[in-house]
């Protein structure tokens, strides 16, 4: 046994290193080393997820997870328990679509590989002096973190989810989320509150319904016309 300067702690089978019997990496608990794979094995059907500590002092198991779903485009997702909370939506060549903050720099890289073998994410630190995690916290927040040797603390690139709008299903059915308004939901075009005193009480959980449009006609629709709002609308999706 093995404990590598990746942090990776690793089983040789004979005392030959050319094969690997466990390894730390294949089974993460909150926290995502560079170099470590966060996905599926098809071949074995491994699932490498995070997996959140019951408290900052309890490290027993918690109830948020994070890992892919491999069915559809496949992308990453934070769940609470067996509730689906937040996505990272899908891989665009460079990032996952729903992270702008996740860009290629000269500190780090991303890599996505999705074959018939495997689908992970892996990302990987060019200066191997530079301690750089993920982290699934409690409280279900995922934050890529960076040691700073000169102030002695950890500092934050991003976090995700960063703000309300980006927790699925906020507003429900039909709803729109918006991020700079008062008012955090509306209805998409077409669409009216399924609970009038409910919604305009801050509670969205009826959603919308009752409009002539399906979802079908919405969604084409949505490349003709902007919802209103422009770029502070937030379809929700839910349906």
């Amino acid at each position: 046994m093995k404990l590598l300067n990746s942090g990776n702690l690793v089983l040789y089978s004979g005392g030959s290193m050319n094969r690997i019997l466990w390894q730390s990496f294949d089974h993460p608990t909150h926290i995502q080393l560079p170099g470590m794979k966060l996905g599926l094995d098809r071949r074995t059907g491994l699932n490498r997820v995070l997996t959140s500590w019951r408290s900052k002092d309890d490290p027993g198991r918690g109830i948020y997870s994070f890992g892919f779903d491999p069915r559809g485009s496949p992308q990453k997702f934070l769940d609470k328990g067996s509730a689906r909370i937040w996505r990272s939506g899908p891989w665009n060549g460079q990032r996952f679509s729903g992270i702008p903050q996740m860009t290629q720099s000269y500190v780090y890289s991303y890599a996505f590989v999705n074959t018939t073998d495997e689908l992970y994410v892996v990302y990987n630190i060019y200066n191997s002096s530079i301690f750089s995690p993920f982290v699934l916290d409690d409280s279900g927040a995922i934050h890529h973190m960076m040691w700073g040797e000169s102030n002695r603390r950890w500092n934050t690139f991003y976090s995700a989810p960063s703000d309300w709008c980006d927790y699925y299903g906020q507003c429900a059915a039909y709803g729109s989320c918006r991020r700079e308004n008062t008012v955090r939901c509306v209805c998409l075009p077409g669409f009216q509150p399924k609970s009038p005193t409910d919604w305009y009480l801050s509670e969205w959980s009826d959603g919308c319904g009752g409009g002539a449009q399906t979802p079908t006609d919405w969604y084409s629709n949505r490349f003709h016309e902007e919802t209103p709002g422009g770029k502070n609308g937030k379809p929700d999706g839910s349906f």
